[in-house]
């Protein structure tokens, strides 16, 4: 709402500063609801045991993102010196990708629904370290650092866990298709044409399109796999 009321009445910074909020609102739920979930997905699919949990990790990780989050909903950006911003960034990251290197995600490589999972995680600490090198240096704009976390970081988890519940709440076997397997490629390759090659090409409205396409075309395959599926009748 205030985004739109700050663009109507030509607030442009601030309508920014809340478009950001709500991308890094969004962020912290996928780090809370992941940090859950992906790890006993992955014990559960891999039959391998789950680690003892650090909590202490989770909970510092977790407060990390959460004054990330504080700081932009606050719009206390313009305050904190560029560097002070930047290096609260990197520490949210790093923590978040530590946080990620406990679920072993060398173990799902034969599992398309949990690397899914898993990549899509990362995308929370790579868009961090992207916005920390935004801040730090300049060379990245803060749009395509925002990218990683909703392309794929939102765009991959959305996927990922609409294909994984889908089939378990409908009494199926979690197995993907080869189309969905299609469909998580397409998915990140969407986000790495978005961020990479638009910043390396500046703002090249052939990777904008790319990116558009892949992105559209993984998404219409889950509906092409799934409609049927969420329509007919459960096996379960």
């Amino acid at each position: 709402i205030n985004f739109h009321l700050s663009s109507q009445t030509q607030q442009f910074e601030t309508a920014s500063n809340s478009l950001y909020s709500a991308v890094f609102l969004i962020t912290l739920m996928m780090a809370v609801i992941g940090g859950r979930i992906i790890p006993m997905f992955t014990a559960n699919a891999t039959q391998i045991p789950a680690r003892s949990r650090r909590l202490w990790l989770d909970r510092v990780a977790l407060f990390a993102v959460w004054l990330v989050v504080v700081v932009f909903f606050l719009q206390l950006q313009s305050w904190i010196p560029d560097y002070l911003l930047a290096i609260m960034l990197l520490i949210a990251a790093c923590l978040t990708a530590l946080r990620c290197a406990c679920w072993r995600f060398f173990t799902t490589l034969s599992h398309p629904l949990l690397w899914s999972l898993h990549l899509s995680y990362w995308c929370i600490p790579l868009g961090l370290s992207l916005l920390a090198y935004h801040y730090a240096l300049g060379f990245v704009s803060i749009n395509d650092a925002l990218h990683t976390l909703t392309v794929g970081g939102m765009g991959g988890l959305i996927l990922s866990m609409m294909s994984r519940v889908s089939l378990g709440h409908t009494g199926r076997p979690i197995i993907a298709s080869s189309k969905m397997k299609v469909a998580f490629i397409c998915m990140f390759v969407a986000g790495f044409v978005r961020v990479l090659m638009f910043t390396v090409f500046q703002g090249s409205l052939l990777a904008l399109w790319l990116s558009i396409f892949f992105w559209v075309f993984a998404y219409s395959l889950f509906l092409y796999q799934y409609i049927p599926i969420l329509f007919a009748q459960s096996k379960g």
